[in-house]
């Protein structure tokens, strides 16, 4: 059959038929019914007439994973039918189960750190297979899931996925009850025999890795914080902080019992004594705390009223520094994160509006909307906070949770350019929630792509092969044809790395171009820079323009 001169391209016809019928089953039972039986006669077809192998068809249908057309749960629904229709061949059944774990496998791929390395994107199967459609991907295994079709192929496929992407999906991608589920199936005596090559002490070094993570991740949504009672329960008294009050801002106007502190603000462990008339005077949310019911019925134990509310000491602190301190915070200066963090939500809470905008207003020229603007900023991203820098995520993060919407994209890029094992530290503070996570692979993933294309057209099309400079890389008269060839890899593979400022950046040819090209060059870069610049807000799925942001 294979002798058949027609016979590849009938088998591709075939397989594209089989993946449109597939994407054309929608959640209308109707048209379900109707299609699910052609899908079944075309895979009973290629299989029972032996007219391609199991594994061919797989690579062929697996794509209906990685595309957002069609329904998951439709395609799920299918195979979970059709593996256990009673007269369905032991050789028709290997086909879903091969599919289910093959659908897994890539999934794991496109999760690694080396695939945002690559330099021949084109080519590159996990780039058709799984990375530029990630999210598409954890959709479609989570409708396998929710069929019981990996139970197929479970303990195989967990032990594939940990092994493969490792602390990727421990931290993030997988629910706590999914990973303690897999570690479960993993552990049995059973299953693990039927695993080839199974590894004990990988295993054993993931569940400790997985371990450290969730505790890290406890303690840092618990801020630990242990309440007042607790404290005293053991034996303890809560820390007593007295905030120092600047004579020049008291008015003269106050009563003098009110500049010494009447009432105590509890924080977990840390007790603030303040004025209450100051304190209120600042913001109606705090005159609500403070107001004269609230203190009637406060407890005063061996002292003023005392009041506890669930901040953190250390915004509570900033907070209190804010009113005490005039000219704090700085206008036009951008404070160090911890104290920007804790003053943007404090401020927010409170009612503070003045000073919230202005905050945010002092960080446009680091987080621009504009490509010119991205162009000419002396300072950007998470630079503006200067020393310590924060880390990309614990940024990108805070913008999320505070609606900062307009530096979502520029600050998601900015977290991508780090690369995958950044992007899923688990530092406090640090650890991006799922559907951030997802969408800022997805981002990076599109902009590199397209930055690999850029790079290809420039090194391989021969538009820029001009230049009269023998010592130039664009030099027209570069023989023989290998010479040539190695100068354009070169230049592919000096546009393409790993540098500083990411896709966006010009990447530098100096060691390759004569200095008029390197010029020249760079004004063509940005060109295509401006073009990534525009896609940013709908790679990392924010808004579909700057504009709507």
């Amino acid at each position: 059959m294979s002798a058949n001169p027609g016979y590849h391209n009938r088998q591709a016809l075939i397989s594209s038929k089989i993946r449109s019928l597939f994407l054309a089953l929608t959640n209308k039972p109707l048209e379900y019914n109707q299609i699910a039986p052609k899908i079944e006669y075309w895979i009973k077809y290629v299989l029972c007439e032996r007219f391609t192998t199991i594994d061919e068809l797989v690579e062929a249908v697996s794509h209906i994973a990685w595309n957002n057309d069609g329904s998951y749960a439709n395609i799920g629904r299918f195979l979970k039918e059709f593996h256990d229709a009673p007269h369905r061949s032991e050789h028709a059944r290997s086909f879903v189960a091969q599919l289910c774990l093959h659908v897994l496998q890539w999934f794991a791929i496109a999760s690694l750190e080396d695939l945002w390395n690559r330099t021949n994107w084109g080519d590159s199967l996990v780039s058709i297979h799984g990375g530029e459609s990630f999210i598409h991907a954890a959709s479609s295994v989570g409708h396998l899931i929710e069929w019981g079709l990996l139970k197929i192929v479970r303990a195989n496929a967990i032990y594939q996925l940990f092994i493969a992407a490792g602390n990727t999906l421990l931290q993030g991608l997988l629910e706590a009850e999914d990973v303690r589920v897999c570690f479960g199936m993993l552990d049995a005596q059973a299953l693990t025999k039927k695993i080839s090559g199974f590894d004990a002490a990988k295993l054993k070094e993931l569940r400790e890795i997985h371990a450290a993570w969730m505790q890290r991740k406890q303690e840092e949504e618990q801020g630990n914080v242990r309440d007042i009672e607790g404290l005293q329960a053991e034996g303890r008294d809560a820390v007593a902080t007295e905030v120092e009050t600047p004579i020049a801002f008291v008015s003269q106007y106050l009563p003098a019992a009110m500049i010494d502190g009447n009432v105590e603000i509890v924080c977990g462990d840390t007790v603030f004594r303040v004025h209450s008339t100051i304190v209120s005077f600042s913001s109606p949310n705090l005159r609500d705390i403070l107001s004269q019911p609230a203190l009637l019925r406060a407890q005063a134990p061996e002292g003023p009223p005392r009041i506890t509310i669930p901040d953190s000491p250390e915004d509570f602190g900033i907070l209190l520094k804010m009113i005490y301190t005039p000219g704090f915070p700085a206008r036009h200066e951008v404070p160090e994160f911890t104290v920007f963090a804790s003053l943007l939500r404090m401020t927010t809470k409170y009612g503070f509006f003045d000073v919230r905008d202005q905050l945010i207003k002092d960080l446009k020229s680091a987080y621009p909307t504009k490509w010119e603007d991205y162009r000419t900023a002396k300072v950007l991203g998470e630079d503006v906070f200067g020393s310590p820098k924060p880390h990309p995520n614990a940024v990108l993060n805070l913008f999320e949770v505070q609606n900062i919407r307009f530096a979502i994209p520029f600050a998601a890029y900015c977290a991508s350019i780090g690369g995958f094992l950044a992007l899923i530290s688990d530092k406090p503070g640090t650890v991006l929630p799922r559907h951030t996570l997802a969408t800022t692979i997805h981002g990076m993933h599109v902009l590199q792509s397209v930055a690999s294309h850029v790079a290809r057209v420039a090194a391989y099309e021969g538009k820029l092969w001009v230049c009269p400079n023998d010592a130039c890389a664009l030099n027209a008269g570069i023989s023989p044809i290998e010479k040539k060839l190695e100068a354009m890899g070169k230049i592919y593979e000096a546009m393409v790395g790993q540098r500083k400022g990411g896709v966006l950046s010009t990447p530098s040819l100096e060691h390759l171009f004569c200095p008029k090209c390197t010029i020249d060059f760079g004004v063509a870069y940005a060109g295509s820079g401006s073009v990534l610049w525009e896609k940013l807000p709908s790679v990392f799925t924010v808004s579909h323009s700057w504009d709507g942001l």
